[in-house]
């Protein structure tokens, strides 16, 4: 029997394909990322019509909007200030992005990343569902000593709360139905 890559590497669970996410503070070509926005609308244009269920599909705008604000909703739970959107760290992701599409979106970090990195895959995704599949790793996490519980893993929901973190950019590219999106954090915590 031969299967495709798909059939290998990508089990459905449900409806919804929750493949892979990983974290990571590692490294880039442009050390310098640019904040072009002290509010909350980011102005990135990310690429439209990579997400969405039934032919649904976002505006880029409302992608980067809706992935800001939910980082910044977990950061308000956690009492840490709210973060700000890079035009620099977004090109930055979308460019690690495409990259991880030449590799069927298969998730890796990326190497020599000096930005912080939280990485994930799967089909009709929505961005709200990328950032709180993240934020769930919070019951994992020790607020007084600032670790994940023993054992557990808590890296994507430290990164996204982060004190010292200020800015944020994501990219997302597509293979076929799976979307690998690229969330990347400066300074790393």
């Amino acid at each position: 029997m031969n299967l495709s890559y798909k059939q290998l590497f990508f089990p459905v669970i449900g409806s919804v394909l929750l493949l892979n996410a990983c974290s990571s503070v590692i490294g880039s070509k442009n050390n310098t990322p640019q904040t072009s926005r002290t509010d909350q609308t980011p102005t990135r244009h990310l690429t439209p019509g990579v997400i969405g269920t039934e032919g649904q599909t976002a505006q880029a705008e409302d992608i980067a909007t809706l992935l800001l604000n939910t980082h910044n909703q977990w950061r308000q739970q956690a009492g840490v200030p709210a973060l700000v959107w890079s035009e620099g760290l977004a090109q930055h992701a979308q460019n690690w992005a495409e990259q991880l599409k030449t590799k069927y979106c298969i998730l890796r970090a990326q190497p020599d990343n000096p930005y912080a990195e939280n990485l994930f895959s799967g089909i009709a995704i929505k961005p709200q569902q990328v950032v709180n599949y993240w934020g769930r790793q919070h019951s994992n996490y020790d607020a007084k000593t600032g670790q994940c519980l023993h054992g557990r893993g808590c890296a994507h929901y430290s990164q996204m709360i982060a004190p010292n973190t200020q800015e944020m950019g994501c990219g997302i590219a597509s293979c076929d139905n799976l979307s690998v999106w690229v969330c990347h954090y400066n300074p790393p915590k």
